[in-house]
């Protein structure tokens, strides 16, 4: 089965219009975007930015360029107060921008009994909508019900519904851990449960957390992309790669001052794609 087209998270271009955003996703040739909307890591918004109004200037600027949502990345924790409106909102969003997956968090294991509330509702609410929602595993935090591919595995497991899958990223692994368990194992139990991969690349620059393109990093992509092409090749993948946030100490992420030159941005998703592509996932494809 041939992979499909590669998306690109607007999580790179933090800080540009969503226009030029368009334009420089068709200028590489992409076809498909996951729009950003995550607390804390993408500008600053809130709940009300999530609206039919915002969705509609979106769409204009992706018809603009030729460019189609396939996801929105819209990052919540699933069992704190008030999460069920707030997943019901970002489902909203996201099928008025014509997308197919919502990527969110679970929780910690505090608020577990309240995650399990919420995201019954949600897989319901998202069946109505021809939705799927992706839970990613995370990067920031601690004790989550979702730190590993097996936890993953599980939660999907028991949900027994093909409206929530996992959306694995092995960036995250790396950054969560501290380089204490190897993505490239702990995807395996993850594999047959994918909705939507983030492929995200980091390493270890003094002090810090560094995003790097594809392949220049410590994922070890040149081992997980065949897993994956063996296992389950039309699992959608989208390059996530904020390349304006910032870890330092390794502790908690910021948000640089400044957007990043938009010619490092550029570069960045280019060499990725390149990466992508010599391992067998093309930036055209068979479309979703």
């Amino acid at each position: 089965m041939m992979a499909q087209p590669i998306s690109v998270s607007t999580a790179a271009f933090d800080g540009y219009p969503w226009g030029q955003i368009m334009d420089e996703l068709a200028a590489l040739g992409v076809p498909l975007v996951e729009v950003a909307f995550i607390r804390g890591y993408i500008g600053s918004f809130g709940e009300d930015d999530l609206s039919a109004g915002t969705a509609a200037g979106i769409v204009e600027a992706m018809r603009g360029a030729g460019v189609t949502c396939r996801a929105l990345s819209g990052h919540i924790d699933l069992g704190e107060a008030g999460a069920k409106e707030a997943i019901l909102r970002r489902l909203d969003f996201a099928a008025a921008l014509g997308a197919r997956y919502v990527v969110t968090n679970a929780t910690t294991r505090r608020t577990e009994t309240a995650f399990w509330e919420t995201i019954e509702a949600a897989a319901a609410a998202a069946a109505e909508r021809d939705l799927v929602i992706a839970l990613e595993n995370p990067s920031a935090g601690s004790d989550s019900i979702l730190e590993t591919g097996r936890d993953g595995a599980s939660i999907v497991s028991r949900l027994d519904t093909p409206t929530v899958r996992l959306n694995f990223d092995c960036g995250n692994t790396i950054i969560y851990f501290g380089e204490a368990v190897d993505p490239r194992a702990d995807i395996e139990a993850a594999l047959p449960y994918l909705g939507h991969l983030h492929v995200k690349d980091v390493r270890s620059g003094h002090d810090d957390w560094v995003f790097t393109a594809i392949g220049d990093g410590a994922a070890g992509y040149d081992q997980i992309l065949p897993k994956l092409a063996a296992s389950n090749p039309d699992v959608p993948i989208s390059l996530e790669i904020p390349l304006r946030l910032k870890w330092p100490g390794k502790r908690e992420p910021r948000r640089g001052e400044v957007a990043e030159p938009i010619e490092t941005i550029r570069t960045t998703l280019q060499r990725s794609l390149d990466f992508l592509d010599r391992q067998g996932f093309p930036t055209a494809g068979t479309a979703a």
